[in-house]
């Protein structure tokens, strides 16, 4: 491609040629929005939008002439998009009114695009399925395949799968999970007739009569939600008990074993993999767990993400600080924190905050902008001068704000309360007394 090449526009009979960029630039690659406004094309190394009306009617109405000292040569300009600018639903770009003059003599007002670089972003968000072909083993009536909206069929899995009256965070993890289980056999399918059962061979799915409001609640609070691992959606699996550590499935790399104290001395039941149900209840009761950080926990290395939108995007982030785990001690002089984050389009940043004592005053304080990894957005604090804290009436309280690309903002993702303990224990150990196979030792120990 030459270092200059222009746009041109032409009628489908050949006629009517009219150029649409006007720089010593190379402009390549082009393609229209669908509602055919908008034009996508390369320039220098980045991605612009143009709107192709506005462009081929820059130059307007003449004004009073000005001197040729005046004058001023109208570009295309390319700017990063700042946050918090509202923009149209099909692209990235806004304008200004300029002055311009064409010659010595003659001043021109001139439409000037200003396009936002980069915009729209590559979007791996996916639009779940609409329906789903159930085969019944279970309930009536028998043996037979029906198709129902997925929405529905979630709401039907979840109160068969885990108690209604349970936290409703862990009904979250669980309507998530289920709709991700239930997805990725939509794109699996059992035959080339249904997708899935309805009983624990895949997840039970039980009559429309027999849903309940509370898990109703959840499914729809998470609507669309899933989990991805590498921008799939993975194989969800989640038993009863899974206990510590929960096991691992050498086929997929999400499904890794995890440490799980809340489930300590469980007995097992169910295979092993991803999520424990009494385990997501229990970390939501005990710990206030939300159900992203719950998923996040039992799922190695995924994201819980937001479906794609049909349209424009309006919807608020979903979000969610996961590490480090709430109520526990950071006992190190670095923490990692991170935050699992998602929009319909397109997440354009996360900043960390944290409210802690730095010696002088307990106040909130932002730590800084967090880094995009393909498990979520991380920060790496650095705790060094801080004084130690305990848990208590002034808790270290970590929290995210999460924007998108249009301005909709999460002020205050889920917090996470920690304290700061660097000191080791003290403490003596010895031998009492030995008599035959019996040994006495004494320990004694100590920490602020």
């Amino acid at each position: 491609m030459s270092d200059w090449s222009e746009i041109w526009l032409v009628n489908a009979n050949g006629s009517g040629f009219e150029r649409i960029t006007h720089d010593e630039q190379e402009h390549s690659a082009p393609a229209w929005s669908p509602d055919g406004r908008w034009l996508a094309f390369g320039r220098h190394g980045d991605v612009w939008l143009l709107d192709v009306g506005k462009a081929r009617s820059m130059a307007a109405e003449p004004l009073s002439p000005v001197k040729a000292s005046s004058v001023v040569t109208p570009t295309v300009q390319s700017v990063d998009r700042p946050r918090g600018i509202s923009l149209p639903s099909s692209a990235g770009s806004g304008s200004v009114w300029a002055q311009a003059t064409v010659t010595p003599t003659t001043q021109y007002r001139m439409y000037l695009p200003i396009i936002f670089k980069n915009w729209p972003p590559g979007s791996a968000q996916l639009t779940p399925t609409a329906t789903i072909r159930v085969y019944h083993r279970l309930y009536e009536p028998k043996k037979t395949i029906e198709v129902i909206d997925f929405e529905t069929y979630v709401k039907r899995v979840v109160p068969r799968e885990m108690p209604a009256s349970w936290n409703a965070e862990a009904l979250k993890a669980q309507a998530v999970a289920a709709r991700t289980y239930g997805w990725y056999k939509v794109l699996n399918p059992r035959s080339t007739d249904f997708d899935v059962y309805d009983d624990t061979w895949d997840q039970v799915c039980g009559p429309d009569s027999w849903r309940d409001p509370r898990s109703d609640a959840a499914t729809d609070a998470t609507r669309g939600q899933y989990i991805a691992y590498a921008n799939s959606v993975i194989i969800a699996m989640y038993s009863a008990e899974n206990g510590d550590p929960t096991k691992t499935n050498g086929n997929v790399a999400y499904l890794q074993a995890v440490n799980d104290p809340v489930s300590f001395a469980q007995t097992l039941f169910g295979h092993g993999y991803g999520m424990g149900q009494n385990g997501a209840r229990r970390w939501a009761d005990q710990y206030a767990w939300d159900y992203h950080k719950i998923l996040k926990h039992y799922y190695t290395g995924v994201t819980v993400e937001h479906p794609r939108a049909a349209s424009g995007d309006a919807a608020v982030p979903i979000g969610s600080v996961v590490e480090p785990w709430s109520k526990w001690y950071l006992n190190s002089k670095r923490a990692l924190l991170v935050a699992n984050a998602s929009d319909d389009w397109a997440v354009q940043g996360v900043d960390f905050y944290a409210t802690y004592n730095d010696g002088a005053a307990y106040a909130n304080r932002r730590l800084g902008p967090g880094t995009k990894g393909s498990a979520g957005w991380s920060y790496l604090w650095d705790l060094s001068a801080l004084p130690d804290q305990p848990m208590g009436a002034s808790p270290i309280q970590v929290t995210a704000r999460v924007s998108d690309y249009y301005g909709n903002v999460l002020s205050n993702a889920l917090t996470v309360t920690t304290g700061l303990d660097t000191v080791v224990p003290t403490g003596t150990a010895s031998l009492l007394s030995k008599s035959g196979v019996t040994v006495t030792l004494s320990l004694s120990a100590s920490d602020p």
